[in-house]
């Protein structure tokens, strides 16, 4: 993820590069890389209501996903 930031940064976007978890997620600026699977990064660029989740994958295309699958997909701690 740092590299992906660095490389945000040089291209002249503002960016963050944080931990966080899903209730957090909810109320972050989007769109937002996320690390998927733990095989790749896809672009979260919707949440409504804290229940769908509105990602776009690269091998996927644009998918929406409940709050029980998005946790299955999405990696960032033990506790999200």
């Amino acid at each position: 993820m740092l590299g992906i930031n660095e490389t945000a940064k040089t291209l002249g976007l503002d960016t963050v590069c944080a931990k966080t978890n899903v209730v957090e997620l909810s109320e972050t600026p989007l769109p937002c890389i996320l690390h998927w699977n733990q095989n790749h990064f896809v672009v979260l660029y919707k949440v409504k209501k804290g229940k769908k989740f509105y990602i776009a994958d690269p091998g996927k295309g644009k998918t929406t996903y409940n709050l029980e699958e998005f946790r299955r997909h999405w990696i960032s701690t033990h506790s999200n």
